[in-house]
């Protein structure tokens, strides 16, 4: 058997493809005796790997947008009293009767008595793109703006 590993494919990729690739570099790799035939089995492999590793690449970027596409199609068919303004955050939630919607208002705004589920915070981007927003990554942000600053002042 050639040096290709199981995991090394794809899980979607087509079996009949696997199968047909496999067996050609198997009788390549059995029919082969030089050193330079060994070379040549490498080489395809590590170009394989290569695509392989792309393929998940791209199948992870593939479902970050369609579940990026679901959270914004939700979004923007939620409930919002307020005007919607690029650079905002709003804050998503869901009353007790399923319905759910958008505000300014953060969990910490409604104090102790907090009567919805909090679902997430988005941002509002400039060109309509809702981003979920972390409190903290905006945090280091500052704070690593602040040290820029500071350092900058030094000098």
């Amino acid at each position: 058997m050639s040096k290709l590993e199981e995991n090394s494919m794809p899980s979607k990729v087509s079996s009949k493809f696997e199968t047909v690739l496999r067996n050609q570099l198997d009788l390549f790799d059995r029919n082969s005796s030089t050193l330079e035939d060994h070379q040549i089995v490498g080489r395809a492999e590590s170009q394989i790997r290569v695509i392989s590793d792309q393929i998940k690449f791209l199948k992870k970027q593939t479902i970050k947008i369609l579940r990026n596409g679901v959270i914004e199609n939700e979004l923007l068919q939620t409930d919002c009293k307020v005007a919607k303004v690029g650079g905002s955050i709003y804050y998503h939630y869901k009353r007790v009767d399923g319905s759910k919607f958008l505000t300014i208002l953060s969990p910490k705004d409604w104090g102790k008595e907090f009567p919805f589920d909090f679902l997430g915070a988005y941002k509002l981007d400039y060109d309509n793109t809702w981003v979920p927003y972390e409190e903290n990554k905006i945090d280091k942000q500052s704070n690593l703006d602040g040290s820029i600053q500071a350092i900058r002042d030094i000098f």
